[in-house]
């Protein structure tokens, strides 16, 4: 038997009402979700066994890749076992790129000692570019890369770049191209080492002033710093080819995004099943406790449901109504990623589906209804159209006195009126 809604002779709610309930709905799903994160989700995740050992995965993997590096030694380690910033390498080489001059034009190399004073001292050959020691390049990282490691190993050995061959002459793509260097930093005094690491001695006095006595004026700062950009512009992009060819390197990143996709997947179902639940709360719970399918939005504005027909809705209508809500409010939780610094899961694909299409299809859906209640005169949104309900205000009642309160019956008067 369908009952009339005590809310019949009840008006509209207006837009801003539907406004405002909608929306707080919207954000109280989101907060409620990011809540349940935090306090459950968030920390059984984290206990997990299969978390535990993605974590110990993530760390081997991290060493691991280190270690690669370390071997080409386009990257040293530092103490901790990290790898030190390009910069700590860059200074390496360009003292020995000051150092190297100083050797070739016989002169002695200042240091700073202990009490703060300077000595100078003749320049070692160790202490040079000149000491390969038969490929090993001690004191030259980007050569012993360049021209040792990578020749002997199978998926790095090619030396075609953008097309062109540079494998009988080296030099001109790792100088020129990957260094970027020009010649007039450089002057050509030792026939057994390239042009590119002798610098001239103009140059090799300017750094050693930077590096040696402190001088950070212009000058000698500026020549510092465009050898160091060069060098880190070479490890970079060197270190490129090493990420995108080399075959250890590459296996072990594939073994490392399986360990991240798992705790990926993980993290996405914690947080669906926390929205879930959230979403369960606020459209199941809640109405339940507050009667007539009402959410807590709804107690806050003073608003209410009832049919078209004006009769009092059946429990599919509230069911189709949280139905249609569903997808808009999940898209609340892309910005639980966006407040965890967790935004790429969003793009994380499982064949050609990710989570941004369903946040997309959300949002569509969420400023469609908006769009709605903004269109229609009976001011209802997506949920309510496709359950048949509509909002109404409880605080206001339409104008005019209600049928059933007028006397008279069906005599043909009415309050002393003829019934027309």
């Amino acid at each position: 038997m369908k009952l009339l809604s005590k809310y019949k002779n009840h008006v509209t709610a207006s837009k801003k009402q539907v406004y405002l309930t909608n929306i707080a709905d919207y954000f109280l799903s989101f907060i409620l979700t990011f809540l349940l994160f935090a306090v459950a989700g968030g920390p059984i995740v984290s206990a997990l066994p299969s978390t535990q050992e993605g974590y110990a995965a993530a760390a081997a993997h991290t060493k691991k890749t280190y270690e690669i590096i370390a071997a080409t030694r386009l990257q040293s380690l530092n103490e901790k076992g990290g790898l030190n910033d390009l910069a700590v390498d860059g200074k390496e080489y360009i003292l020995t790129l000051a150092k190297t001059s100083y050797y070739l034009s016989g002169d002695k190399f200042p240091s700073k000692n202990p009490d703060g004073s300077y000595s100078e001292a003749p320049v070692e050959e160790s202490d040079t570019f000149l000491n390969s020691q038969s490929g090993q390049y001690p004191n030259d990282r980007i050569s012993y890369f360049y021209l040792t490691f990578k020749a002997k190993e199978a998926s790095l050995s090619s030396y075609v770049y953008d097309g062109v061959d540079y494998s009988s002459n080296k030099e001109d793509y790792l100088y020129k191209k990957a260094f970027g260097y020009t010649e007039e930093r450089f002057a050509k005094v030792d026939e057994r080492l390239p042009l590119y690491q002798q610098l001239k001695k103009d140059q090799a006095v300017l750094v050693t002033s930077y590096l040696v006595y402190s001088d950070a004026t212009e000058t000698p700062r500026k020549a510092y710093e465009g050898l160091l950009e060069s060098y880190r512009q070479a490890a970079s992009t060197l270190i490129h080819e090493v990420e995108t060819k080399y075959e250890p390197y590459l296996e072990e990143n594939r073994r490392f995004q399986e360990v991240i996709a798992s705790y990926d997947a993980t993290i996405i179902v914690s947080y669906t099943l926390c929205f879930l639940a959230g979403f369960l709360i606020l459209e199941g719970v809640l109405p339940l406790i507050f009667k007539e399918g009402r959410t807590l939005s709804c107690l806050a504005i003073k608003v209410s449901y009832a049919t078209m027909d004006e009769e009092n809705p059946s429990w599919w209508r509230f069911l189709l109504k949280s139905l249609g809500r569903l997808p808009i409010h999940y898209s609340g939780v892309f910005f639980c990623f966006l407040l965890t610094g967790m935004t790429s899961l969003s793009f994380v694909s499982y064949g050609f589906f990710n989570l941004a299409m369903l946040f997309l299809l959300g949002a569509i859906l969420g400023i469609g209804s908006l769009i709605m209640v903004a269109a229609r005169r009976d001011n209802r949104g997506l949920p309510e159209t496709i359950s048949g309900l509509i909002v109404k205000d409880i605080n206001q009642m339409e104008g005019g006195v209600p049928l059933e309160e007028r006397k008279g019956g069906d005599d043909g008067f009415v309050a002393g009126e003829l019934k027309p």
